[in-house]
């Protein structure tokens, strides 16, 4: 039995296969045989400027001429067809997943499990299927692991070696590379749909949340507030009366500014503010849930809960990667301990008892995480 979509290659269930199965069995075995030939030289004749911010456009057409180029170099006579595929491919290995994409794209299969650069299986409904999927060497599959860590704000090489993370729709990624294990694997348990594609849609849907208009008086507010609390004029030891001055600053921007803003929003911004002068900030609410067991940061963009079991993309963030900073110092200041780039790691308790664990850059390859 024979699955997938062209560029995927495909998939049998251990089946006897019959001669046309067998064919295209084959054949795409010898596609990806010709992938790896001209992937050296594929990459090599792109335009750096391109894979900066790849355009799927402008990468295609400069790829068709890359295939073409590189076969010809390497004496690779294409069937029909196969041009097409390569192109498709090599489109893949920039703007997603390399030769996986197929699969995390199809609602059918529930399971891809990848051991060493030649062993490629899927689950779909329940069944376990074989591929001609197959990765150059592996470093190339190595480099497909730590785009994937990349992408759900991990990290993954010889000093981290494990990778382990659930997805905001229930799919779990796993993954090992040496010293822990012989060869690169990874296992990626996926509901229906592309799990990194919910995950790019919820990253994009939570970098509108905050609207510009609102995001720079609150700033404005807050820089005010920031140089009445130097000067001494607001009472952060007394909470009713900081509220008090807080919400009156409020009005009073609002007022200058004629910025109109309802009741609740000014409720809203009053306790934003708040929780920035004598909280933790964008965690401050989080923390105050009791339906929520845990709080991941990975980078000031991506804060993840787990609530009743479930992973979610909480809907706050920080400004930058200062802004975390400033709350990571909060956090350890009581306890007498410091956390730098010389000390990037630190563990400690919350004053309510709860435990946290902080790991900033270098250690850290997308920002500070919590």
């Amino acid at each position: 039995r024979i699955s997938g979509g062209a560029s995927s290659g495909g998939a049998n269930s251990g089946h006897e296969l019959s001669g046309d199965a067998q064919s295209i069995v084959n054949r795409t075995r010898e596609y990806y045989e010709h992938k790896h030939l001209i992937f050296d030289e594929v990459f090599g004749a792109l335009d750096p400027r391109l894979l900066q911010q790849p355009q799927r456009d402008a990468i295609t057409d400069a790829l068709q001429k890359a295939v073409n180029q590189a076969a010809e170099d390497k004496g690779v006579n294409f069937g029909p067809g196969e041009a097409q595929w390569m192109v498709k491919e090599f489109v893949a290995e920039i703007l997603a997943f390399g030769p996986i994409t197929t699969f995390l794209d199809d609602t059918g299969i529930s399971k891809i499990s990848i051991s060493g650069a030649t062993e490629v299986t899927i689950e779909r409904l329940g069944q376990p299927e074989t591929t001609t999927v197959s990765f150059r060497d592996n470093d190339h599959l190595s480099s497909l692991i730590r785009r994937i860590a990349d992408a759900v704000g991990g990290r993954i090489d010889a000093k981290v070696p494990l990778l382990d993370r659930p997805l905001p729709d229930g799919s779990r990624v796993r993954a090992k590379v040496p010293p822990l294990s012989p060869q690169p694997s990874l296992i990626i348990e996926k509901k229906a749909g592309n799990p990194f594609e919910v995950l790019r849609r919820q990253q994009a849907e939570r970098s509108q949340v905050e609207v510009q208009p609102y995001g720079q008086l609150r700033e404005r507010i807050q820089l005010r507030l920031v140089r009445e609390l130097e000067s001494e004029l607001l009472t952060v030891g007394n909470p009713d009366r900081l509220r008090g001055q807080v919400e009156e600053l409020i009005a009073n921007v609002i007022q200058e500014e004629r910025v109109a803003m309802s009741r609740a929003e000014r409720a809203s911004l009053a306790m934003d503010l708040l929780n920035e002068i004598v909280g933790l900030g964008p965690l401050e609410p989080l923390l105050n849930d009791p339906e929520i067991d845990e709080i991941m940061v990975n980078g000031p963009y991506q804060i993840y809960t787990e609530r009743r079991g479930k992973i979610e993309l909480a809907p706050t963030r920080f400004r930058d990667n200062a802004h975390v900073l400033q709350v990571v110092d909060r956090m350890v200041a009581p306890l007498g301990r410091r956390v730098d780039e010389k000390s990037p790691m630190v563990d400690g308790r919350l004053r309510d008892g709860s435990r946290f664990n902080v790991i900033l850059p270098p250690l850290a390859l997308n920002g500070p995480t919590i």
